[in-house]
């Protein structure tokens, strides 16, 4: 008798060109969405922190494969990254405000401190710039204290200024063509909407997964050094005869210890009589 295989054949994904095609459809959607739950969820301004967070959670999801659930997932990842994401985001605020208030007051003045002032502001800004690429995609991925991802991001933008300056330059250079030519952002204002948030954001993660790898492999190479290394040690030739050794001085010192003093109070309290 024929045999009949019952199975439905699994749905493959288009191969060659055809499926070039369609994983650029697919990314282009998933950049497209993103990026308008980033609009929508930044209206307070704000909450533009908590929602950068949330569409680094994102991108870092899609770019691992799970694509499934996008507005479910950066609601809840808005949810989860609230609190330290607003604090930074208000943290950064108050930064650019405090930096603005100190350039007018050293404009009014002159002379030989003007320069020493000027310094001061930029150093400031590099700091400045140097924390907030790192920042939001730190908190995204990471849980810890909120003065720790600050810490960990500036060190992150310091170890590893190549990848620094790409995700730097990412986010500001759009920003600064449209202020220097206006006529660019009136052109284009509306792929702010729906297109270069989220693909901003989605470039930037693979940079930002890249330096979280390599500092994540240096972290196990370190701990299975020094796994080897106790290894090596409590593993050592005579090194647990001498350990045991050593137990059974200490026991028996301990011993002779009890036994004296045993010996002492029984002879105060049987004093003997001539």
């Amino acid at each position: 008798m024929a045999q009949f295989d019952n199975e439905v054949p699994k749905k493959q994904k288009p191969r060659g060109a055809q499926g070039i095609l369609w994983r650029a459809l697919d990314v282009l959607g998933n950049v497209f969405a993103l990026n308008v739950f980033f609009v929508i969820f930044s209206l307070p301004i704000v909450t533009i922190g908590p929602s950068l967070a949330a569409l680094y959670t994102m991108t870092f999801r899609v770019i691992s494969g799970d694509d499934a659930g996008l507005f479910a997932g950066y609601k809840q990842a808005f949810k989860d990254n609230f609190k330290q994401a607003f604090a930074a985001w208000m943290l950064f605020l108050l930064a650019c405000a405090v930096l603005f208030a100190e350039n007018l007051y050293v404009a009014s003045f002159s002379g030989p401190m003007v320069n020493v002032y000027k310094v001061v502001i930029v150093i400031e800004v590099a700091l400045l710039c140097l924390e907030m690429p790192f920042l939001f995609p730190v908190i995204a991925r990471f849980e810890n204290t909120f003065w720790n991802n600050v810490k960990n991001s500036l060190l992150l933008a310091i170890s590893n200024l190549g990848s620094w300056l790409k995700i730097f330059l990412a986010w500001v250079a759009p920003i600064l063509i449209c202020l220097a030519r206006p006529q660019v952002f009136f052109m284009t204002w509306w792929l702010f909407l729906v297109l270069i948030f989220g693909a901003v954001a989605y470039g930037t993660t693979y940079t930002v997964r890249k330096v979280f790898d390599k500092v994540s492999s240096t972290q196990e190479n370190e701990e299975k050094k020094e796994k080897d290394l106790t290894h090596k040690v409590t593993h050592a030739p005579g090194v647990y005869e001498k350990a045991m050794m050593g137990a059974a001085e200490n026991a028996s010192d301990s011993d002779a210890q009890e036994a004296s003093g045993y010996d002492s109070d029984s002879a105060a309290q049987n004093p003997s009589v001539e």
